[in-house]
């Protein structure tokens, strides 16, 4: 299992993400503990940069 990209959480997996970045024309996957994995949602529909393209549940 991989940690948790949230800032200092320590936490295992729980979702993976594909966030697309349409200033830097990018595209990458994230991964997040239940409990970011919603925070990083929120943030991505506050940023019209940013797109969440799917998430699966790990």
């Amino acid at each position: 299992m991989l940690s948790c990209e949230w800032r200092d959480c320590d936490r295992t997996t729980d979702y993976r993400f594909n966030v697309k970045n349409r200033r830097r024309v990018t595209q990458r996957t994230e991964y997040y503990c239940e409990r970011h994995a919603l925070e990083r949602i929120e943030e991505a529909n506050r940023d019209p940069w940013l797109e969440i393209m799917s998430s699966t549940k790990e």
